[in-house]
C-alpha cells in the first residue's frame, strides 16, 4: 500500500513538473542578410543548463524552466542579445547584428633551427638570461644548462662566427643518442650578435 502511494505521489510531481515547463520556438537571422545564422547558442541566463542551437536555417527549440526570465543569444560573429522571456516569445524571428570586431592579421613564421637561436640571441636582453637564468627554466632543465653555458663561455676576440653544433651538442648528447650527422651540419654557423664583439674588445 505505502509503495502505490509513493508511486501515485512521484507521478503527480513529475506531471506537475512537466507543466512547469514549456518548450519555446523560433529563428535566428542576421540582421544584415536576413539569412538563417547556424550554431547560435540561445539559453536561459539564470539557468545556462537549458540551452539550445540553432539549425542550418537559424531554427531553434528551447525548453523553458520555470523561474526563467532572460534568454540569450551568442554567435561568435555577431553582437551577443539579451531579451527577456516576454519579450522573446513576441518575437518569432531574432535578429542579430554582425560583430564589428575582427581579428588582426596573423603572420606564421617558420624558423630554422639556425635562424631560432639567433632570435634568442637577439632578444637575449629581454628574457633577462644572465640576471635571472634560473626563473627563467626549470632547474636542471637542458634550457637552463644551456644558457649558463652560453653565457660562461670564454669566446676568443678574433672569433666572428661560432659553429651552433659545438654550443649545443655537448647537452644533447647527453639526453639522446640518435641525433645522426646530418643534424649537426658544419655550415650552420651563427654570427656573432655586436654585443659580444663590443664585450670581448
Amino acid at each position: 500500500m505505502g509503495e502505490k502511494v509513493f508511486l501515485i505521489i512521484s507521478l503527480f510531481i513529475f506531471s506537475l513538473s512537466g507543466h512547469c515547463q514549456s518548450m519555446l520556438t523560433g529563428q535566428i537571422l542576421s540582421g544584415k542578410t536576413q539569412e538563417g545564422i547556424p550554431f547560435s547558442h540561445i539559453y536561459i541566463s539564470e539557468f545556462p543548463e537549458f540551452i539550445a542551437i540553432s539549425n542550418e536555417d537559424g531554427r531553434f527549440v528551447l525548453r523553458i524552466p520555470q523561474g526563467a526570465e532572460q534568454i540569450s543569444i551568442s554567435h561568435i560573429n555577431y553582437r551577443k542579445l539579451t531579451l527577456s522571456l516576454e519579450e522573446f516569445k513576441k518575437q518569432a524571428v531574432i535578429y542579430l547584428e554582425e560583430n564589428e570586431q575582427s581579428l588582426g592579421e596573423v603572420t606564421v613564421e617558420f624558423f630554422t633551427p639556425k635562424s631560432l637561436m639567433e632570435k634568442v640571441i637577439e632578444n637575449k636582453w629581454y628574457l633577462n638570461f644572465t640576471k635571472y637564468p634560473r626563473s627563467n627554466f626549470s632547474t636542471g632543465s637542458i634550457s637552463e644548462r644551456l644558457t649558463m653555458y652560453f653565457i660562461s663561455q670564454e669566446i676568443p676576440s678574433d672569433l666572428q662566427f661560432f659553429p651552433a653544433s659545438s654550443l649545443v651538442r655537448p647537452f644533447v648528447s647527453d639526453f639522446a643518442s640518435d641525433f645522426n650527422d646530418e643534424f649537426w651540419e658544419d655550415e650552420n654557423f651563427i654570427p656573432l650578435p655586436q654585443w659580444i664583439i663590443e664585450n670581448l674588445k
